[in-house]
């Protein structure tokens, strides 16, 4: 694992910190901003950022990655889950297909509300690819 410098500043900040005076820092639950959740920690005054919880390239439906997707929805349940897709050469008609697809097993198979869901073509690459992005209530949803 890689020790950010901010966070590893941050630690030293809460851990040598004299309790009587205000402390730089605002703890903040997993819930409340997912992309610096591994922490727990957060600056102070600053807003949710949406986060990518996967990547890959798509050759099919992906049951695991979109599983653990659900899985991070269920986790906050303000939050809106946004699917891009990036086409291939070969396959740029089909892009909003595979699309349809992956929203289609989370919203039947793991139940997720079709209102929770975005999808974005993304727009042409040399291969296909997926990103899974959670976005926290309150923070800019990803764009391409």
């Amino acid at each position: 694992m890689r020790l950010r410098p901010w966070l590893f500043l941050g630690l030293v900040c809460l851990i040598c910190w004299p309790a009587e005076t205000a402390s730089p820092l605002k703890l903040k639950s997993v819930e409340t901003d997912a992309g610096l959740a591994a922490a727990g920690i957060m600056p102070a005054g600053t807003a949710p950022r949406a986060r990518m919880i996967e990547q890959y390239n798509y050759r099919r439906l992906d049951r695991p990655k979109l599983n653990a997707f659900a899985a991070e929805l269920d986790n906050d349940p303000t939050a809106q889950g946004y699917i891009i897709a990036v086409a291939g050469r070969r396959e740029g008609n089909e892009i909003q297909e595979h699309l349809d697809v992956a929203k289609d097993y989370l919203v039947s198979e793991r139940e997720v509300d079709p209102s929770r869901i975005v999808t974005v073509e993304g727009g042409l690459h040399r291969h296909n690819t997926f990103e899974l992005w959670l976005v926290p209530s309150g923070a800019t949803p990803p764009s391409r």
